[in-house]
Formats: structure tokens, C-alpha cells, sequence
């Protein structure tokens, strides 16, 4: 097995599931009310703010890992 796709096996398990955690973003998503997604927390970072930034970053990774 590839480095690539090691590293693209990791990235599917923590979105989609069957990784070391035994939770993935998809479930821990799925079904969340946007009013809880946009609730602010002092301090903290919304739920719809780090979903943005995992899809980000998701987007940077594939770019990478295509050779790019």
C-alpha cells in the first residue's frame, strides 16, 4: 500500500467511519439541527464553523493527494 493511500484510508475512516476513534464526522453530523450547528459558545467555535474547516481542509488533502 501506497503512503497515498494510507493516508486516504485514514482520511475516509474519520469521515465516513470504521476508523481507531469509533466515532466519524458523518454520524456525529448527520441530523444536527442548524440552529445547534450555528449556537455560539464563548470561547468556542460553532459546529457549522469546524464543519467549514474540515471541508476545507478535505478539499486541500484530495488536491494533494492527487499530485497536485
Amino acid at each position: 500500500m501506497s503512503a497515498v493511500q494510507h493516508v486516504a484510508g485514514h482520511l475516509r475512516g474519520i469521515h465516513n467511519g470504521g476508523n481507531w476513534t469509533e466515532r466519524d464526522v458523518k454520524q456525529q453530523l448527520e441530523g444536527l439541527d442548524w440552529r445547534v450547528a450555528v449556537r455560539e459558545v464563548p470561547g468556542f467555535n460553532t459546529i457549522a464553523t469546524l464543519a467549514h474547516h474540515l471541508k476545507y481542509f478535505v478539499g486541500v488533502q484530495l488536491q494533494v493527494l492527487r499530485g497536485g
